[in-house]
């Protein structure tokens, strides 16, 4: 894309003095220049195929092979749910890329300038869940991987709350190797996934060869049949599976602007995401689900850089981007990652059932106010302005936070564990609800979509005085 091109397409703001100073600001927020925006096709497409492949990829498809899916159901269901989960992430992308603002920012046009602190730490928290599941399991790797050597005096180790203190000690190293990569900066990460793609590639086939040679064929489980057929069983179980599928990036459908705030323009993030994200996700989990090897992928693309954007945004002028990655790393330690791990229901159900939930109602509003209410069209230099177009009622637009509330109901009041025996009681908290359960990242989705749209309609925000007076080419509330 020439200069003359990209500017038509990609806005940058003709004064950035303009915000220097604004408690709004700082930065790792401030939009990116497009000097420095040069993320290409190849690197979109490298991030997802660093992102999707990993230990809990693996896991998705054993766990519905576990719950009675046959591979080719797993498969199917995975595939199905990340071509439906690229829908939101293309459309939030938009914005990163034309404008160069991270999710935080972008989420001040419709929650407002403090109100978009909610649907950030939201998000944040999400992802330091799941920064927390890669850790746990980047550390299994390490501490199988180095009894291989060190042999039983490693591995039986005396227990620390019910667990070897030398997978404890590996859990550590890997927490410290992902901080001093975020400690480095987004461009690290970049620079990172670019060379590791390809390997990643090579190191997949390997596993994949390997274990079919010593399996002297692909086994019992190629052609084992499902134990659900075809017939009401197996439907009862696609549903909630595919939400869970669909869960699984939910939090990248959210917080993709962090990203392609530094594409090169709207063809290459577009295009680069969708040869990475559906190809590479269906492809490692069919490998999952015909191999038990496990590789360590350092993934701190998909966990952290989102929640070190939105703590940042929390506190602009106190917490920097490094600072806010560190918090997402200690929260995830926090959050207990091993007993989230701890069954396939639980993980596939509970974990990424909640989550999906909560980050698709924040998707569903930031898809109505962008798409839909402001036709892609913000002011740049407002949504870094306290008082300005974005202010709403000091700070906060409660239509989009009503939305939440609502759609939150409706997707996670029904909630449950099956046979009771997980976290949440058999027939949900509230048991007329529990079938929209099944279907709450959907319900989410589409609800905040719905909701928002129609409170923004019914009753249209008053634009501040300081607003009145705007540029052609730009709108305001």
């Amino acid at each position: 894309m020439r200069a003359d091109e990209r500017t038509s397409a990609q806005v940058e703001l003709s004064d950035p003095s303009g915000i220097e100073g604004s408690p709004l600001d700082n930065e790792d927020l401030a939009p990116v220049p497009l000097s420095r925006r040069i993320w290409g096709t190849y690197n979109y497409a490298a991030l997802w195929m660093g992102i999707a492949h990993g230990i809990p990829t693996y896991y998705l498809a054993s766990g519905l092979i576990g719950l009675g899916m046959s591979w080719y159901q797993a498969v199917m269901t995975i595939a199905l749910g990340n071509l439906i989960v690229l829908v939101p992430i293309l459309l939030n992308s938009h914005a990163g890329t034309k404008y160069g603002i991270p999710y935080p920012v972008f989420a001040r046009a419709a929650f407002g300038t403090l109100g978009a602190n909610v649907p950030a730490l939201m998000r944040a928290l999400s992802a330091c869940g799941w920064f927390g599941i890669q850790t746990w399991i980047g550390g299994q790797a390490i501490y199988t991987v180095t009894g291989a050597f060190a042999g039983d005096a490693w591995l039986d180790a005396g227990e620390l709350w019910g667990h070897p203190k030398s997978l404890w000690l590996s859990f550590a190293v890997f927490w410290l190797l992902q901080i001093a990569l975020i400690v480095r900066g987004v461009e690290s990460i970049r620079r990172f996934e670019n060379w590791s793609a390809p390997l990643i590639l090579i190191v997949a086939a390997f596993l994949l060869v390997w274990m079919v040679i010593q399996a002297d064929g692909f086994g019992p489980l190629a052609t084992e049949p499902s134990k659900l057929g075809w017939g009401a069983d197996f439907w009862l179980l696609f549903a909630p599976s595919l939400m869970g599928m669909i869960a699984y990036f939910a939090t990248m459908s959210v917080n993709i602007a962090d990203f392609t705030r530094y594409a090169k323009g709207q063809r290459e993030q577009m295009i680069g995401q969708s040869l990475g994200l559906p190809p590479t996700i269906t492809l490692f989990s069919m490998i999952g689900a015909l191999t038990t090897s496990a590789t360590v992928a350092v993934n701190v693309a998909a966990n952290v850089v989102g929640p070190a954007f939105d703590f940042s945004n929390a506190l602009p002028r106190l917490i920097s981007f490094r600072t806010g990655g560190i918090i997402a790393g200690i929260i995830g330690i926090l959050m207990q990652p091993w007993r989230l791990l701890s069954s396939p229901e639980l993980y596939i159900f509970s974990w990424l059932g909640v989550s999906g939930a909560v980050l698709g109602s924040v998707a569903g509003v930031l898809t109505a106010e962008y798409w839909l209410l402001r036709k892609r069209q913000l002011d740049l230099a407002g949504l870094y302005t306290r008082g300005g177009p974005y202010e709403y009622a000091k700070g906060f637009n409660w239509r989009p936070l009503l939305t939440l509330g609502i759609v939150l109901f409706l997707s996670l009041a029904g909630v449950y564990s099956e046979n009771g025996n997980g976290l949440f009681p058999a027939d949900g908290f509230v048991p007329f609800l529990k079938p929209l359960f099944d279907y709450g990242w959907a319900v989410a989705f589409l609800g905040g979509i719905a909701l928002h749209t129609a409170f923004s309609k019914l009753f249209p925000p008053r634009v501040p005085l300081r607003a009145a007076v705007e540029e052609k080419d730009r709108i305001t509330v």
